[in-house]
Formats: structure tokens, C-alpha cells, sequence
């Protein structure tokens, strides 16, 4: 069972059973919107984890502290691994705060249970880390980062570096990539080589493809790595380079050969930030790296921040270095300042020293001191300083001059303030567990005093009872004996005075035996009564013996926490220094954004106000709106009672039309008739005109004849007009009412013939004119319902 197949584990409680870890696991699994809540929770689980680790180290030091047991047990490996749904829940969480305190409570769970109780937890969480260090949200991306690095140096194991290669080798994005060969550098120079032995072909594979990978500060932290396995196992080496192309064989060389020297572009961009930043005196330093003095030095290095960058060379031992410090490797090129030449010449690294190079990857605590490798001791005998010929210096001098160099120089003081930050971020971690191991001391001080002065008061007490008994004891018994004796003298003179008979004698007798054995009985109580008292005597004085020496070393337990106090309050001194400066920053910072809070205020009170003005203004447009479309449905109404009776009207004039069409076809096929009868009364007339142009004779006695036709013909033009009168009459008479429709008289033959020779045009303009006329009549129709609307 892997992966997400376990993570309904979390929130089973074992056994039936449930406790303060459960509970808070099952606090840190709620909606997001509950992320203050899942915030303290988180702060609740790491008081719980100091809590633990306190009391554990108080059960190794007194182991009849019984009580803290139950503390103890809280963070078993099944407790701990019911936080893995939790973990996995808030590391990927969107807001940064969550994601933040869910990293710093796993890399103190990491740092405090250790390997064996964290190792289901890390198998199911990192991962997920892994997956979360690629995101957007760079606060995030820190905060996880910073806690890879944790969990990579306290829990060794092949469930941190199996998922870290995997990423390696699988990752597009440069960041991961980067991070991935930082953490197996970490791997290589902290763990132990049992663990890293089953990796040994996976690690040649990623640092082969490390070597060639796109970035150049992955690059230069897979040469790195590359030293590093080679110093573990160097018989491998051959295979390694078997792996790898020719030209990251040349310029591994390169680089091993050029470290001393430095003259690469890379360690000229670095140059002029290691003479400014290298502002320690050589005198001191010398005596640092070569008398083995670590904590000056790292005191030093705690006072100045700004010498993380400065040069540092590797002899025989190796110094311990904090995760936090990033050094760069010396370079010959760097001036510093008031250095003599003798100490410059001991801090250069030279290829015949064969020292390693330092890394400029920070890297987790290790041990104090290691043993050289065979051929990495630095000779003792001065070397003369080299010299950097001057074409060289005025290169560099115009390579410094140059934008790339600039932008290095810009990246690198970029880095150089991200450090820093991370830096302020773990003293304040470390500010804040200092706090609490303060408080905890404090309390355990006080419970200390306060159980001590209750014992000695109960022994004081016990002792001052047993010996009020045994004193009144002994007083009775004194008195019972005294009693007795006198009771005894008082029976002798008795018997020696009386002369009495043999009887009472005899009763004397007996009462005196009587009297003797009960003086031997309360005797032999008074000598054990005696004994006991020395018994309880001796005890009372091996107890008193017991609390003083318990007393003796709780006061010098109580010295040495007074001193690691003292210790732990100038370091919070410090870091209190730090933190009113940066508070300082942070109320300036507040202000300016307590008065951008104001005018967004303003600017929030004006948009409300328009709002306001808005919401009315849609008040009143909503009620005309409804007013509006009350009189639309009234009109729509109306409307449709017009669309109804123009319906009605339209039908009518349809079949108007239709009658009237019926019509016109009549009146054409009349015409068409009459034209055809023209043409022919034409035709005759041109033969009788042909015949009256040949005989005037005839044409003159044919005048009168003609006279009269002509006549007759004026006869049919008046009748024609008339009838053309009534014609119009008529369709006026159409679209005044369809009940006065009357039909047209029939036209004799031979008047409409004469009636047709009329104008076309007189026709077309009729009609045109009556066309108009129903489109003003249209016209004023639609004008007035758009006034009744």
C-alpha cells in the first residue's frame, strides 16, 4: 500500500484511541477557510514537540521523573505518521502563511524525532514537497525549500534521495532541477556512505546529466557534486568518465586546474564582491583557519554577515560550516586589504595543494573535523605570491566596465539579499525556540526549587514527628518504670517492717514478681523503642544525605542552564538588535501603509456614496421602466386591435383587388379587340384614301358623307370622355366604401375603339396619383398611433 492508498490512515485513531497529535491532525485537515485555525494548531504541535524533547531529556537524566512518560509517548511512529494527510494538505495550501508554519513544524519534527520515527512520514510527504518546490508563489517556494534542506540533513534515507533523482532526471523547470542537484550535493557531503552505497549508479547517471544541463548554476553545483562522489569513491572515478562528453571533461580540468588562479568569467564577476566583502584582517583570520579557533571565528562570521562571500581555504582539518553561509572559493586576483604576503599566499589555493574547493552551496551541519584524503595536505613551504601580469588587470578592469558584469554583479547581490533574508527567517525560528527553551527552563527551575523545598520540608517534618514520638515514648516509659520502682521500694519497707503471718507474705511475694515482670516487659519495650529511634534516626540521616547530594547536583545542573541562559539571552540579545531594526523598517513600512489604507478608505467611501447615488438613479429607472411598460402592453393593446381591423380592411381590399384584376383582364382583352378592330378600320381607311387621292372627283361629291362621319365620330369622343369620368369616379367610389361598388357600363364597340386612341401617359398618371393617395392616407394612419402610444 503507497502513495494515496495511505492517506485515510491520518485520520483513523489507533486502537480506538485518540490524543493531542490526533487531535490536532484532524484540525489541520479543515476547509481553507479555516487557515488561522490549521496556523495554531501548527504553533500548538511544535509546543507539544518542545514539550516532548524536554521531558525526554529530563527522563535521561533523571529516570524516576515518571510523569513524563505519557508527553513522551505522544509522538509514537504511528502518531506521527497520522500527520502525513495533514502535511501533504497544508504544504500545498495557497496561502503562504499556512504554508510557511506546515514547513517550519516539519523541519522541526524532522530535526527533533530524527530518521526512525519520521521515516513513513518523509516517504509520504516529501514527494509532494518535491511537486510544490516548482510552483509560482516564490514565498511558498522558499518556505519549502528551506525545509527539503532540513528534512535532507537530519533523516537520511533512501526516501528523501530516490524521489530528489527522479526529479532530476524527469523536471523541465530550472529551478527544480537546481534545487534537486543542491539537495544531492547536501546528500553526498552529510550522509553517511552505508546509505549512499545502494545509489551509487543513479548518482553517476545525475551528475553526467547534471553536468550538461542548460543552467549554469546547475552546472556549477554538478561540479560540485562531481568532486564530492569522487572523493567518496574514488575508484569510480573511471567509470564516471566514461559517462561524460569530452568537452565536460576539459572543462572539469579546466576548472580543477584554474581554481587557484581563478581566471574564468564567472570568478571575475565575483571578484570585486569578495574585495568589497572581504573586510576581515588576514591576522585574524590566519589564526582562525590554523589554530582550529571555530568559534571565534564563527562569531565573527555572526557579527559581519557580509563576509559569507569572503575566501576561505581547506588544510587539514575542516572547519564546521552553517547551512546559511555561502562562501566562495579564494580567488588570486582579489586584493585585500592590509594582508600580508605570507598569509595571502597561505589562503590561495594552488593546483600542487590539491585541496578541494569550497562550495558555494550552503550545506547542513556536519562533524566538527574530518580526516584529509591522502595528497589533499597543503604544503608548508611558502609559495611566491603570484602575479597577475597587467594586460590581465586592464582586461579585467574593462570586463568590470562591461554589462554582463554588471548583471552578475546584480544576480549576485540579488542572492546575496535572498540569503540574508533566509537568514533573518532561521534566526527568528531560532529566536523563537530560544524563547520557549527559556520559558521551559524557567518553569523547569522553578518546579525543581518548588519540588526540592517540598521534600526537604516532608522530611524535616517526618523526622521532626518521629522524634516528638519517640520522645514522649520514652518519657512515659520513664514515668511508668519510675512508678514502678517506687511502687516496689514501698513494698519492701513494706515487707521488711511488717511481721504478719506467712499468708500475706506469700501475697507479697507475688505481687512483687507480678511488679518485676512487668518491669521487665515495659524494659524490653523501651530497648526496642530505642531502636526503632536509631533505625529512624539512620534512615532520616542517609535521606538527608540523599536530598543533599540531589541537592548538590541540581544546583549544578541549575549553574549550567544559568549559563546556557546567560548564553541564550546575549544571543537574544542580538538577534533582538536584529529584530527592532528590522521592526524599525516594518513600522515605517506600516505607516506607509496605514495612510494607503486611509485614502483607499476615502476613495472606498466615495465609491459607496456613488453606489448609493447609482442605486437610487436605478430606483427611479426601474419605476419608469415599469411605467413604460404598462403603457407598452396598453399600447400593445391597441395595437393589436388596429392589426386586427387592418387585417379585416386588408382582406377586403384584396378581394377588391381581385374583382378589380378580374376587370382589367376583361378591359384588355377589350382592348386588345378593339386595337385589332383600329388596325383594321385603319387599313380600310389608308385603301379609301388611296382611292379618294386617285379620283378628287369622287373625294369632293364624298364631302358631305364625310361631314357627317366626322360628326358622328365627335359624337363618340364626348361619349368616351364621359364614360373615362365615370371610370374614374368609380375606383374613388372603391376605396371610399366596397357597398357603393356599381359595375361599369359596356362601352359600344366603336366609341371605345375611339375612346383607346387616347394618351397612355394620362392613364399612368391616374394612376400614380391614386397611389400617392393611399400612401398619404398610410402615412397619416401610422402618425397617429404613434401618438396614441
Amino acid at each position: 500500500m503507497r502513495g494515496d492508498q495511505r492517506t485515510d490512515m491520518s485520520i483513523m485513531s489507533f486502537g480506538g484511541k485518540t490524543n493531542a497529535v490526533l487531535e490536532l491532525g484532524k484540525r489541520l485537515i479543515q476547509p481553507e477557510e479555516e487557515w488561522k485555525d490549521k496556523c495554531v494548531a501548527f504553533t500548538e504541535l511544535r509546543g507539544l514537540l518542545s514539550d516532548s524533547s524536554l521531558l525526554q531529556s529530563m527522563l535521561k537524566d533523571a529516570p524516576e521523573a515518571a510523569a513524563a512518560e505519557d508527553a513522551v509517548t505522544l509522538f509514537t511512529p504511528e502518531n506521527v505518521q497520522a500527520l502525513t494527510q495533514p502535511f501533504r494538505v497544508t504544504v500545498t495550501d495557497l496561502r503562504s502563511t499556512v504554508v510557511k508554519e506546515a514547513c517550519t513544524t516539519l523541519s522541526l519534527l524532522a530535526q527533533t524525532l530524527g530518521p526512525v520515527r519520521c521515516k513513513i512520514l518523509v516517504r509520504d510527504v516529501f514527494p509532494t514537497l518535491l511537486d510544490a518546490r516548482g510552483g509560482s508563489n516564490k514565498v511558498n517556494t522558499a518556505a519549502i525549500h528551506s525545509c527539503i534542506q532540513t528534512i535532507v540533513g537530519a533523516t537520511p534515507s533512501r526516501f528523501v534521495l530516490a524521489p530528489v533523482l527522479q526529479v532530476l532526471d524527469t523536471s523541465k523547470n530550472r529551478e527544480v532541477r537546481e534545487s534537486c542537484i543542491h539537495y544531492t550535493y547536501l546528500a553526498l557531503e552529510g550522509w553517511n556512505s552505508a546509505i549512499l552505497e545502494r545509489f551509487k549508479i543513479p548518482l553517476q547517471s545525475a551528475i553526467a546529466t547534471s553536468l550538461s544541463d542548460a543552467s549554469p548554476k546547475g552546472r556549477e553545483q554538478a561540479r560540485d557534486c562531481y568532486w564530492k562522489y569522487i572523493a567518496i569513491w574514488p575508484h569510480e572515478a573511471e567509470r564516471l568518465n566514461g559517462l561524460l562528453a569530452d568537452g565536460v571533461k576539459k572543462h572539469l580540468k579546466r576548472s580543477r586546474s584554474e581554481a587557484g588562479l581563478d581566471t574564468s568569467h564567472q570568478s571575475a564577476k565575483r571578484r570585486h564582491l569578495a574585495t568589497i566583502t572581504n573586510t576581515v584582517s588576514s591576522k585574524s583570520a590566519a589564526k582562525n583557519l590554523f589554530t582550529g579557533d571555530a568559534e571565534a571565528h564563527t562569531n565573527k562570521i555572526m557579527k559581519q554577515p557580509s563576509q559569507r562571500l569572503t575566501s576561505r581555504a581547506k588544510t587539514g582539518t575542516k572547519m564546521r560550516a552553517s547551512g546559511d553561509q555561502k562562501m566562495t572559493p579564494p580567488t588570486s586576483g582579489t586584493k585585500v586589504l592590509a594582508t600580508p604576503a605570507p598569509l595571502h599566499r597561505k589562503d590561495v589555493l594552488t593546483p600542487a595543494s590539491g585541496g578541494s574547493l569550497p562550495s558555494r552551496i550552503p550545506s547542513t551541519p556536519t562533524s566538527a573535523l574530518k580526516k584529509p584524503r591522502e595528497g589533499s595536505m597543503p604544503s608548508k613551504i611558502p609559495t611566491p605570491p603570484r602575479t597577475v601580469p597587467a594586460t590581465k588587470l586592464s582586461e579585467t578592469a574593462n570586463r568590470q566596465q562591461t554589462p554582463t558584469y554588471l548583471e552578475g554583479k546584480f544576480t549576485q547581490l540579488r542572492e546575496e539579499k535572498a540569503s540574508l533574508v533566509k537568514q533573518l527567517q532561521a534566526q527568528a525560528h531560532e529566536l523563537q525556540q530560544l524563547n520557549e527553551r527559556i520559558h521551559m527552563m524557567e518553569k523547569d527551575e522553578h518546579l525543581s526549587e518548588s519540588r526540592h523545598k517540598d521534600a526537604m520540608a516532608a522530611t524535616m517534618d517526618a523526622h521532626a514527628q518521629d522524634t516528638a514520638t519517640q520522645q514522649e515514648i520514652q518519657y512515659k516509659l520513664a514515668e511508668q518504670l519510675a512508678s514502678q520502682e517506687d511502687e516496689l521500694d514501698e513494698l519492701r519497707s513494706q515487707h521488711s517492717k511488717s511481721s504478719s503471718p506467712t499468708q500475706p507474705h506469700l501475697e507479697t511475694n507475688e505481687g512483687v514478681a507480678k511488679l518485676e515482670s512487668e518491669l521487665s516487659s515495659l524494659s524490653e519495650q523501651l530497648e526496642s523503642a530505642k531502636a526503632k529511634l536509631e533505625a529512624s534516626n539512620t534512615e532520616a540521616g542517609d535521606e538527608m544525605n540523599a536530598l543533599r547530594s540531589e541537592k548538590c547536583a541540581l544546583e549544578e545542573r541549575l549553574s549550567t542552564q544559568r549559563v546556557q541562559l546567560e548564553e541564550l539571552q546575549a544571543k537574544q540579545c542580538a538577534a533582538v538588535a536584529a529584530f527592532e531594526e528590522e521592526k524599525r523598517v516594518l513600522t515605517s513600512e506600516l505607516s506607509a501603509l496605514k495612510s494607503g489604507q486611509s485614502d483607499a478608505m476615502a476613495r472606498c467611501n466615495e465609491k459607496d456614496e456613488r453606489v448609493a447615488q447609482l442605486e437610487s438613479e436605478l430606483s427611479s429607472l426601474s419605476e419608469q421602466l415599469e411605467s413604460a411598460k404598462a403603457k407598452l402592453e396598453a399600447s400593445n393593446t391597441e395595437a393589436g386591435d388596429e392589426m386586427n381591423a387592418l387585417r379585416s380592411e386588408k382582406c377586403a381590399l384584396e378581394e377588391r383587388l381581385s374583382t378589380q384584376r378580374v376587370q382589367l383582364e376583361e378591359l384588355q382583352a377589350k382592348q386588345c379587340a378593339a386595337v385589332a378592330a383600329f388596325e383594321e378600320e385603319k387599313r380600310v381607311l389608308t385603301s379609301e384614301l388611296s382611292a379618294l387621292k386617285s379620283g378628287q372627283s369622287d373625294a369632293i361629291n364624298n364631302g358631305i358623307a364625310k361631314d357627317t362621319s366626322v360628326k358622328v365620330i365627335g359624337v363618340g369622343l364626348e361619349r368616351s370622355a364621359a364614360d373615362q369620368s365615370d371610370v374614374h369616379g368609380e375606383s374613388d367610389s372603391h376605396h371610399g366604401a366596397s357597398d357603393n361598388f356599381k359595375p361599369k357600363p359596356v362601352i359600344p364597340l366603336r366609341a371605345f375603339s375611339l375612346a383607346f386612341t387616347r394618351d397612355r401617359s394620362e392613364i399612368e398618371a391616374e394612376q400614380r396619383r391614386i397611389n400617392e393617395a393611399n400612401l398619404l392616407k398610410r402615412r397619416l394612419r401610422r402618425q397617429n398611433r404613434q401618438r396614441q402610444t
